[in-house]
């Protein structure tokens, strides 16, 4: 709402040259076009930044990223593979908020509309796509992972994987 406030000529205005909602709109055609001209196999993973160039119109923003999750993986590993991933992507990430049963005041609760938010967002951006965000939010699923065994975890095995969380954040962040 304060975005819409603030720059009305950037939300309410889709159509307008240059508006970013226009950009991620090419994007996306760019995307669905590679999928189109490269239906089984795509143009490999991390490929669309290769191929965007190619298929770029006049008015289209220079991208790395389709800016949608589901564009993006079909147009890099071809439609069956890249639907079949999108929608295990959804699934992990939506599933919990929607299948959410108990209080709806609790941490886990929370975590669940964290990380469905997380993967709504992917249908506008590409946040999947950066490691740190991705291995952060696949920590909060795996928080409320209902089948998760609820063993008494060795303190010297949790801080070795605590130690690699921090690591691996770490580099990515640096990245």
């Amino acid at each position: 709402v304060a975005a819409a406030v603030m720059r009305p000529d950037a939300v309410f205005a889709p159509t307008r040259e240059g508006s970013p909602w226009r950009r991620r709109a090419g994007n996306v055609r760019v995307a669905l076009e590679i999928a189109r001209d490269q239906p089984l196999a795509g143009v490999g993973p991390g490929g669309f930044a290769e191929a965007f160039p190619q298929y770029r119109s006049v008015g289209d923003n220079e991208s790395r990223h389709a800016h949608d999750l589901p564009a993006e993986l079909v147009a890099e590993w071809g439609v069956p593979v890249g639907l079949a991933l999108s929608a295990l992507f959804f699934w992990v990430f939506v599933e919990p908020v929607v299948g959410f049963a108990s209080d709806p005041r609790t941490f886990a609760s929370g975590l669940a509309v964290g990380v469905a938010a997380f993967a709504i967002h992917n249908l506008a951006d590409f946040t999947a796509f950066l490691p740190s965000l991705l291995i952060f939010a696949a920590v909060c699923r795996g928080l409320i992972a209902k089948d998760a065994v609820r063993e008494r975890a060795v303190p010297a095995v949790r801080a070795a994987w605590v130690a690699v969380a921090v690591a691996v954040a770490v580099v990515t962040a640096g990245a």
